[in-house]
C-alpha cells in the first residue's frame, strides 16, 4: 500500500482512543511504515505531545503540502481527557475542513467525551477507532505468544499469573516480559519470579479499598486513602489498581446479571476463579448504570492526576472515594 492508497483508505482524520496503549501504538506504526517507505519521509511525518506545541501550529504543519511526496503523517498524543478535549476544539475547523494530503491522527487518552460534536461527527464519519484492552484470557494468551516469539522459557499458568498481577495493558505486560527475561537469565520463569519481579496492580491495599469503595463504606474509604498516601502511597499507582479492580466487578456483574449459571461466571467475566471468589458479596445492590458511574469517577480521576484539574492529588483521591460511594 502506498501514500494514497492509505489516503483514500483511511481520509484525513483518524483519532484514536481507548485503554489498550499497545493496540494504538501498533497502529500507528502501521501508518508510519507507509509514510517512511515514500520518498524523504523526514519531511513529511510531524509528531507533537500534549501542549508541547499550540493547536495552530498543529493545524499548519496539516495545511503543509507535502514535499517530493503523495501525503504527510501529522500526528499528535494527549496526556489526559482535558487536554484532548481542549486540542479537539481548537481543531475543530481544520476537522471540518482538512487537507486531504495530510492523514492527521489524534491520539485520545481514555474514552472521548461523547457529547463533543467532532467525537459525534468522527463516530459518524467512522473517523473514530476505540482500542478495548482484552480479557484476562487474551491477554494471557498474547503473554504465552510473546514469549514464544522472543525465546522466554514461560508456559500459559506463569503467563495467566502475570496478568493477574499486572492487568492486561499490553504495553505493562511486555515492559514486565522484558524484566522477567532478565531477571530468569535464560531459565524457565516461574510464579516465585514472577512474585519477586513485578509489582502488582491489585496488591492488598488497593484490594481493600476498592473493597471499601465497593461496600460505599465513604469514612474508612477516606481514612484508609489519608493512610495510603501518608505511607508515600501514589494516586498514580492507586487508581490504575482500582480502575482494573472495578472493570473486572463490571464483567462480573454483566454476567450476573445475565443469569448465567454460577460455574461458568468467571469464564464469561474473563477473570480468575479466585478472583471471582474472593469478589463474595461485594457486588449485593450494584447495577450496570451505578457501575458506569464508577468506573467514569475512576476515568476522571486518572484525567485529574495526568494534569486534568488543577487541585492535589490527596483532593483528587478524596473526590473519588466520595463519587464511587455515592454512585
Amino acid at each position: 500500500m502506498n501514500v494514497a492508497e492509505l489516503l483514500t483508505k483511511t481520509g484525513p482524520i483518524r483519532l484514536l482512543c481507548g485503554e489498550d496503549r499497545f493496540a494504538i501504538d501498533a497502529q500507528i506504526a502501521r501508518y508510519r511504515e507507509v509514510f517512511d517507505a515514500a520518498f524523504m519521509p523526514e519531511l513529511n511525518i510531524e509528531r507533537f505531545y500534549g501542549d508541547d506545541s499550540k493547536p495552530e501550529t498543529i493545524a499548519d504543519a496539516c495545511r503543509s503540502m507535502p514535499a517530493f511526496a503523495e501525503g504527510r503523517l501529522v500526528i499528535w498524543q494527549g496526556n489526559s481527557k482535558a487536554q484532548a478535549t481542549k486540542m479537539l476544539g481548537k481543531l475543530a475547523s481544520y476537522i471540518a475542513a482538512p487537507n486531504p494530503s495530510t492523514l492527521l491522527v489524534l491520539v485520545l487518552p481514555g474514552d472521548p467525551d461523547g457529547r463533543l460534536k467532532v467525537i459525534k461527527a468522527a463516530k459518524k464519519s467512522k473517523q473514530l477507532m476505540k482500542f478495548d484492552l482484552p480479557d484476562e484470557a487474551a491477554a494471557a494468551l498474547w503473554v504465552t505468544r510473546s514469549a514464544q516469539e522472543a525465546k522466554i522459557p514461560l508456559d500459559s499458568s506463569v503467563a495467566r499469573h502475570l496478568v493477574s498481577a499486572l492487568g492486561c495493558d499490553r504495553l505493562a505486560l511486555r515492559q514486565a516480559l522484558n524484566k522477567l527475561d532478565l531477571f530468569a537469565e535464560g531459565r524457565p520463569v516461574d510464579r516465585t519470579m514472577v512474585d519477586q519481579v513485578i509489582n502488582s496492580v491489585l496488591d492488598e491495599d488497593v484490594w481493600a479499598l476498592a473493597d471499601l469503595l465497593a461496600a460505599g463504606r465513604l469514612g474508612e474509604s477516606l481514612a484508609l486513602v489519608h493512610q495510603l498516601l501518608d505511607d508515600q502511597r501514589s494516586g498514580h499507582e492507586l487508581v490504575p489498581g482500582l480502575s482494573y479492580r472495578f472493570r473486572s466487578l463490571a464483567r462480573i456483574l454483566g454476567a450476573q446479571e445475565k443469569r448465567v449459571p454460577t460455574g461458568q461466571v468467571a469464564k464469561l467475566a474473563g477473570v480468575s476463579p479466585w478472583e471471582l471468589k474472593r469478589t463474595g458479596s461485594v457486588l449485593k445492590g450494584w447495577t450496570g448504570a451505578r457501575m458506569r458511574l464508577a468506573l467514569q469517577a475512576l476515568g476522571r480521576a486518572d484525567d485529574r492526576l495526568k494534569g486534568g484539574w488543577g487541585a492535589s492529588e490527596r483532593a483528587t483521591m478524596e473526590a473519588l472515594c466520595l463519587e464511587v460511594c455515592c454512585a
